[in-house]
């Protein structure tokens, strides 16, 4: 073997030594301990009697009642505009379903928000609704729930 040969051959052979504990398979490589258990931030104010919140896409509502009057807040923050809102609720004993009345229902152009009074009706209480369902236009954007705690 030549002088340059046996060089470079010993070169390598401690490249390949002095790497071959550093591959995905090599004990050093795993993570050892446990990982630490994190709780993502909430970003919702906690829940309060009255206070109801749905977000579907970049399309966010708010329903803040009290007896049976409300107002609906929607932010669009879409392309587009989306439908006039409506509301309807199902009553939890029966599963009647009960139409509001949302006071100067208008489609919400793109990037802006509304505001609306709403007369849930006669009979409507917190106790009795199963289940509050927002409209927009005539898509059914889905179920009100309690902000998170």
């Amino acid at each position: 073997m030549r002088p340059g040969a046996a060089r470079a051959a010993v070169t390598l052979a401690i490249l390949l030594a002095s790497t071959a504990g550093c591959g995905s398979g090599a004990p050093e490589a795993r993570p050892t301990g446990s990982p630490a258990a994190t709780r993502p931030a909430p970003d919702a104010a906690p829940a309060q009697p009255g206070a109801y919140d749905q977000q579907v896409g970049r399309v966010r509502a708010s329903l803040r009642f009290e007896g049976a009057t409300a107002e609906l807040t929607i932010a669009n923050r879409t392309g587009g505009e989306v439908g006039a809102p409506s509301i309807e609720w199902l009553e939890a004993d029966s599963g009647r379903s009960r139409t509001a009345t949302v006071a100067g229902a208008a489609p919400i152009r793109a990037g802006e928000q509304a505001s609306f009074s709403v007369d849930l009706g006669e009979g409507f209480r917190r106790d009795r609704a199963g289940l509050v369902i927002l409209h927009l236009g005539s898509i059914a954007w889905g179920a009100f729930t309690p902000p998170a705690a």
